[in-house]
């Protein structure tokens, strides 16, 4: 699962790499369009779906979907403080979920979530 995905080339380059599938949040419509159209001139629409919405709404109206990794990349490291908790829940157990931020500080927190 892809959150705030931007162009799609995490998907993309995992479908690449040899996943079976991606799933794709995306809340502009812009952006989700120019995906959708990158999906079906690629000829992986069995493979990538996208879905024109915010990750947060998505993640709470589906609790139950799981993914082996959920990837979140929010555009000006713009998370909201529960954001990360609430995704958690749609990592399989053993899963994977991977937060990308751009430091602009010198100070590093790291907090490691494990699903075990």
């Amino acid at each position: 699962m892809g959150c705030f995905c931007g162009s799609g080339a995490v998907a993309f380059e995992a479908i690449s790499r040899g996943a079976k599938s991606a799933f794709i949040t995306e809340i502009d419509k812009s952006t989700a369009r120019i995906i959708e159209k990158n999906i079906k001139d690629l000829g992986l629409t069995n493979q990538i779906k996208v879905t024109k919405v915010n990750a947060n709404s998505w993640s709470e109206s589906n609790q139950a979907a799981t993914f082996d990794l959920v990837i979140c990349d929010p555009p000006y490291d713009d998370i909201k403080d529960n954001q990360l908790e609430l995704l958690t829940q749609n990592v399989k157990e053993a899963g994977y979920l991977s937060y990308l931020c751009h430091l602009i500080t010198k100070d590093l927190n790291l907090i490691i979530l494990n699903q075990s």
